[in-house]
């Protein structure tokens, strides 16, 4: 069943807040990026970065709640929970 474009652009419409800055966007801005996956919310900013095998993404506070190892050219390679078992 095909979706309908008013489906669409309802959807894009939609407007999350950042967890951190509390600024506004909708989807279809595209300014809200990522997803953390230990608090659960969303952001443009404050982000720490993404798991190296399944992308999931952490905030700067959760960092800490994950393992993470940083090399020599200071890149941290960040393993969540799910990948490290």
């Amino acid at each position: 069943m095909p979706i309908k474009q008013a489906e669409v652009d309802k959807f894009m419409s939609e407007v999350l807040q950042c967890y951190h800055c509390k600024k506004c966007a909708t989807l279809r801005q595209d300014k809200i990026h990522t997803y953390c996956q230990g608090c659960d919310q969303f952001f443009c900013c404050f982000i720490a970065g993404r798991c190296r095998c399944c992308s999931g993404a952490y905030c700067l506070d959760c960092i800490s709640k994950t393992t993470y190892i940083i090399n020599k050219k200071l890149e941290m390679n960040i393993i969540c929970d799910s990948c490290d078992s």
